[in-house]
C-alpha cells in the first residue's frame, strides 16, 4: 500500500513535465524550419597560363678573330688602336715587305724574259714550218723547233706562276680587316718578329683582336627542366642592367648538349646593336616565354 502511495506523485511530475515539453516542441520545430541554409557555389572558366622561363648569361659577340701575320718578318707598322671601329678590308697592320717587293721586281723581268724566249721560239716554229711545207727543213728540225716552243711557253708559265706567288706574298704583309667589328685587344706592338709556323722564330701568335659586334647574342643558361617549354623561335626579353635596358629577342639557338653538371641547357638570343652600346662580356638576365597553356580557374561564391 505504501508503495503505491509513493508511485503515484512519481507518475503527476512525470505527467507535468511531457505536458511542459510538447508545448515547446512546435515554437523549436518552427524556428529550425525557418533558418538558413549555408550554400556555396563554384565557377570554372578556362584561360591561358604564361609562365615565363627565367635564365642568366653573358652577352657575347657575333664573330672574334684574333688577327696574326700571314708572313714571317717584323711587324713594322699597326696603324689601329683598342677601340678604333674599323670597316672590311681596311689595313690593319703590316709586315716588312721589303723583301717581297725585291722578289716581286725580280720575278717581274723573268716573265719579261720567258716572254721574249715564247716570241722568238714561235717565229722559229713558224719559219721552220713554212720551210718545211716547201721542202727545205726536215720533219725533225720541224720537230725541235715544236719542242722549243713548247718548252718556252712552259717557263713563261712557271715564271707567272712564281711572280703570282711572290705577289700574293707582298699583298699579305698587310693584313686587313675581315668584317665590320671593333679592335678589342693588342697584343705587340712594332719590331717583334712573328712567324706563322708553330714552332718558328718568335712563335704563333696574335698581333690584333676584332669583334663583330654589330649583332650580339645572350648566352643564357636555365634549368633543364624547363627545355620542353620552348623552342627556336619562342620570344624572350633581355635586361641588360648595367646599361637600363630591355631588348625583345627570341630564341636563335638551342644548345643540343646538356650540361650534366649543372643540370642547365644553353640557349642563345641575338639583339641588334648598332650603336655598339651593348658590350661583349655584360651580364644580362633573360625572361622566355613560351606559348600561353589552357588551364581551369574556379571562383567560390557563397549563396
Amino acid at each position: 500500500m505504501l508503495s503505491q502511495v509513493v508511485r503515484l506523485p512519481l507518475l503527476v511530475l512525470a505527467m507535468f513535465m511531457l505536458t511542459a515539453c510538447g508545448e515547446d516542441a512546435p515554437e523549436q520545430a518552427a524556428e529550425d524550419r525557418n533558418a538558413a541554409i549555408a550554400v556555396f557555389s563554384e565557377t570554372v572558366a578556362a584561360e591561358e597560363l604564361a609562365e615565363p622561363v627565367t635564365g642568366t648569361g653573358t652577352i657575347a659577340a657575333h664573330k672574334t678573330t684574333q688577327l696574326g701575320p700571314r708572313v714571317d718578318g717584323i711587324i713594322e707598322e699597326i696603324f689601329v688602336r683598342i677601340g678604333d671601329r674599323v670597316t672590311e678590308g681596311q689595313p690593319l697592320f703590316r709586315t716588312r715587305d721589303a723583301e717581297w717587293k725585291l722578289k716581286v721586281a725580280e720575278l717581274e723581268n723573268q716573265v719579261k724574259l720567258a716572254e721574249a724566249e715564247v716570241r722568238n721560239a714561235q717565229k722559229v716554229f713558224n719559219r721552220s714550218s713554212e720551210l718545211h711545207e716547201k721542202g727545205f727543213v726536215s720533219s725533225g728540225n720541224l720537230d725541235d723547233a715544236r719542242r722549243g716552243r713548247d718548252a718556252a711557253n712552259a717557263k713563261l708559265g712557271m715564271a707567272k706562276a712564281q711572280l703570282a706567288s711572290a705577289q700574293q706574298m707582298l699583298d699579305d704583309c698587310v693584313v686587313t680587316a675581315p668584317f665590320n667589328g671593333v679592335i678589342t685587344a693588342r697584343d705587340v706592338d712594332e719590331g717583334k718578329f712573328m712567324a706563322t709556323r708553330m714552332g718558328g722564330m718568335g712563335g704563333p701568335g696574335g698581333v690584333l683582336e676584332i669583334m663583330k659586334i654589330d649583332i650580339v647574342a645572350a648566352i643564357v643558361n636555365v634549368p633543364e627542366i624547363y627545355l620542353s617549354k620552348f623552342e627556336v623561335g619562342t620570344k624572350a626579353t633581355i635586361h641588360v642592367d648595367s646599361i637600363d635596358r630591355s631588348y625583345e629577342s627570341y630564341v636563335a639557338i638551342v644548345n643540343d648538349r646538356v650540361d650534366h653538371v649543372t643540370r642547365s641547357v644553353e640557349i642563345r638570343l641575338p639583339i641588334r646593336n648598332d650603336d655598339y652600346e651593348v658590350k661583349p662580356g655584360l651580364f644580362v638576365r633573360v625572361e622566355v616565354h613560351p606559348r600561353p597553356r589552357r588551364v581551369l580557374r574556379s571562383e567560390e561564391r557563397r549563396v
